[in-house]
């Protein structure tokens, strides 16, 4: 071996050759042997000035050992780890003279400090190591059985300078389970049960995969629990390896359990977010608030006039009703917070966190979700009945409130419990979809599977009090069908009542009902089956939600952009909204064929490239930036088209106030009288429509033929 040119740089001033086996040295003068030794031949070797330049280690350094998580100092004596987790002890070698010195390193496992053990072994290639810096990496896998002492022993040579490390081979974690190799090495790796799911394991960092929204954790009796998926607002979708028994790593807003359906002792469910916070009985009192919010919406309505009859809410309401029900998607960011609460509140909810009372879970707030709607058709159907009643008094003399009640009230009373039934019928429909969905349990040791309530995985499905909610969404179910068949099947009715001597009975008797007049007004005759198709697709589009959300939120959204784009090019070819005509005071007079169809294909398409964007950026990793720009830029543009609108009524509403006279959007059908005394086309609208306030019939309160002078 010839030294020339050879440097001390890189280890203070020694250098090392690799082990000389059976070499001759050199006889020059200036160099000669110092040592041998019985293992090695090694050579301790100056330069002619004196310079040490291949020395012999002889004391072993440890820099620190990381295990784990873990990380202990050089003064380490003992470790805590796992059959076949990996061990990393960083070490120095050092000579005589306390100079870097590198070299092999020997690992030995025994135990009792000296009785080798057969069960106890080390990874063969990790016996003999390198040692070549400072503070190098050594890696250890120590197999075994569970719960076992050992010692490791680091020396320079076999049974030579030892360092000791004491051992202790704990229980496999939470979803690992003890396993032999092909060779006989006994290491923790991922439980069959575990495994059967296509789930994989990490031992070192003691985590489990998971893929999507899968959810893994431990059961009530501690044993493994799986599911294919969990509420998305619930669990965290952006987190690919979890630690069983460690909530935090799988859900979301501070939640726990099965399914990450509970908050902890002492927090509660509140409404408007998936979010577990302290709350007190003392927020009972925001029962208040939602009487005051409901009672301020119908009076909104009521004044501005802003109701279904004129047709500029459909596309509206549908934007936000398919919007809501996939808004984990598209708000997850806390930047869209302002866009996601308007949203919410179009839907009849909240958009942000606020408690109701000390220990509600998600069994009672689903419950709840019947509430307010159900209080706001209180109000407008309390209003109606009230106008009927005031109207049949002053007919017979007793008290004129009829003006009063006729000209503020009256007029829209049905216009408004139409829109107020519109508005809810998706908040229903999404409350009931919530009770009906479920999802099957996977439990270690269990060979059936527990089928639970997909938002609380500790409540079985259909026992308990959640089968008394699941009656009761029967019933809503039914109600809503009840209402999606007639808003359907009304025109068909209508159209063939000619004809059809059974039609013409329901006509007559059944379907001259102000509410539905305030529905199909909009519309032109052969097309009021448009509306029906548009509940048929919202309902459509909420089933989709269960079966592709959780699992594929990109295919979901998909879906929903094809099935959008495909009921909007029909709507193109139709044009199912009638000839809008504004008029005020009977002046000024603009009539627009395409203005409500323009305005509805804009929510349409607004919404079908918005869903066919964000699933395709969904599919794409760091999406965060563009998700923002595109959400925040496509529900901005429709929320700026609803304050167009609402100021637009506000504008009629003030001229009203202030002129005295008759302001007012009209459509092709102010008054959806029924077919029988009209063509299936549309009635085109003359000047003769707009007349004086005080002239003005309201033919949605009663009959069509009576007159309200």
């Amino acid at each position: 071996i010839n030294f020339n040119g050879n440097y001390a740089n890189i280890a203070g001033n020694s250098i090392y050759a690799t082990p000389i086996y059976d070499c001759l040295l050199d006889t020059t003068p200036a160099f000669y042997p110092a040592k041998q030794s019985d293992y090695y031949t090694f050579y301790t070797m100056h330069d002619s000035n004196g310079n040490q330049i291949l020395s012999f280690p002889v004391n072993l350094h440890l820099c620190g050992c990381r295990y784990g998580n873990s990380w202990a100092g050089s003064n380490i004596s003992s470790i805590r780890t796992f059959p076949g987790a990996t061990l990393q002890c960083n070490a120095t070698f050092t000579d005589y003279a306390g100079s870097l010195s590198p070299s092999v390193v020997f690992a030995q496992v025994v135990t009792g400090g000296s009785n080798d053990s057969p069960n106890v072994r080390l990874a063969p290639q990790q016996e003999v190591q390198w040692i070549s810096t400072e503070c190098t990496a050594l890696k250890y896998e120590i197999y075994g059985p569970q719960n076992t002492s050992v010692i490791l022993q680091l020396s320079t040579k076999p049974g030579r300078n030892l360092r000791p490390i004491g051992i202790t081979l704990q229980w496999c974690e939470a979803g690992f389970a003890l396993h032999k190799d092909s060779i006989g090495l006994l290491q923790c790796e991922c439980s069959d049960f575990l495994s059967s799911f296509g789930v994989t394991c990490d031992i070192n960092e003691g985590t489990v995969s998971r893929s999507g929204l899968q959810w893994i954790g431990l059961y009530s009796d501690g044993n493994e629990a799986t599911a294919s998926t969990c509420p998305l607002r619930y669990c965290n979708p952006n987190v690919a390896h979890i630690k069983l028994g460690r909530p935090s790593d799988i859900c979301a807003g501070g939640r726990v359990g099965v399914l990450c359906g509970q908050c902890p002792d002492g927090l509660s469910v509140v409404f408007g977010s998936a979010e577990c916070q302290k709350c007190s009985d003392v927020w009972l009192l925001t029962i208040l608030l939602y009487a005051i919010m409901g009672a301020l919406l119908v009076a909104v309505l009521f004044l501005l006039n802003i109701t279904v009859t004129f047709g500029s809410l459909y596309g509206l309401i549908f934007y936000a009703n398919i919007l809501v029900v996939n808004g984990t998607i598209f708000f997850s960011h806390s930047y869209l917070m302002p866009l996601e609460i308007i949203v919410s509140l179009i839907n009849l909810d909240l958009g942000f966190p606020l408690c109701f009372y000390n220990g509600m879970d998600d069994l009672a707030k689903t419950g709840l979700q019947f509430v307010f709607p159900a209080y706001l058709l209180l109000i407008s159907l309390t209003i109606v009945v009230a106008s009927k009643y005031c109207l049949n008094w002053s007919s017979s003399g007793t008290y004129s409130c009829i003006h009063r009640i006729r000209r503020s009230i009256g007029k829209r009373a049905v216009n408004v419990l139409a829109t107020l039934i519109y508005l809810s019928y998706s908040k229903v429909l999404r409350t009931v979809i919530d009770i009906f969905t479920y999802v099957d349990v996977y439990i270690h040791n269990d060979n059936n599977a527990v089928r639970v309530w997909f938002y609380d995985g500790m409540i079985n499905y259909l026992s308990g009090n959640h089968i008394l909610l699941f009656i009761f969404a029967i019933l809503a179910s039914v109600v809503l069908f009840l209402f999606t068949f007639a808003i359907t099947i009304i025109p068909i009715i209508v159209v063939h009542s000619e004809k059809n001597v059974i039609c013409k009975w329901l006509n007559k008797n059944m379907i001259s009902l102000p509410v539905s007049d305030a529905y199909y007004s909009p519309y032109k005759g052969k097309y009021r089956i448009w509306l029906g198709a548009r509940l048929w697709l919202v309902v459509l589009l909420y089933g989709l939600g269960p079966f592709l959300g959780p699992q594929n939120p990109s295919l979901l959204l998909l879906s929903h952009a094809i099935l959008v784009i495909i009921f909007t090019f029909i709507q193109i070819r139709i044009m199912p909204f009638g000839e809008a005509v504004l008029a005020i005071c009977g002046k000024n007079k603009q009539r627009s064929m395409y203005l409500l169809n323009l305005l509805d294909l804009f929510y349409l398409l607004n919404y079908a490239l918005l869903a066919l964007i964000v699933s395709y950026l969904l599919t794409k990793d760091n999406n965060t930036v563009p998700l923002k720009v595109v959400v925040g830029s496509f529900v901005g543009l429709s929320i700026a088209a609803f304050f167009l609108i609402v100021i637009f009524h506000v504008i009629v509403a003030i001229h009203k106030a202030w002129s005295r006279c008759y302001v007012t959007p009209l459509n092709n059908s102010e008054t959806f009288h029924p077919i029988k005394n009209q063509e299936s086309e549309n009635i085109a609208l003359t000047s003769s429509t707009v007349v004086g306030f005080d002239e003005l019939r309201e033919p949605l309160l009663d009959n069509p033929s009576q007159d309200l002078q």
